[in-house]
C-alpha cells in the first residue's frame, strides 16, 4: 500500500512540473503572439497556442480527479 501511494505522489510531482512548463510556454506564446505583425505567423501561433492551452486544462482535469 505504501509503494502505492509514493508512485502516485512522483507521478502527481511529473504531473505538476510538466503542468508549470505547459504554462511557461502559453505565456512565452502569448507574448511572441501579441507582438507578431505578421498574419500568416499570427495563425500559426495561435494554432500552437490553443493546443497548448487545451494540453494544460486536460493535465489540470485529470490532477483535480485524482
Amino acid at each position: 500500500m505504501q509503494q502505492k501511494i509514493v508512485g502516485k505522489m512522483n507521478s502527481e510531482t511529473l504531473v505538476i512540473k510538466i503542468l508549470k512548463k505547459l504554462k511557461a510556454k502559453e505565456n512565452r506564446l502569448r507574448e511572441a503572439l501579441a507582438a507578431e505583425t505578421s498574419q500568416e505567423k499570427r495563425a500559426k501561433l495561435q494554432k500552437e497556442l490553443d493546443i497548448i492551452h487545451a494540453q494544460r486544462k486536460k493535465g489540470i482535469k485529470l490532477l483535480r480527479e485524482d
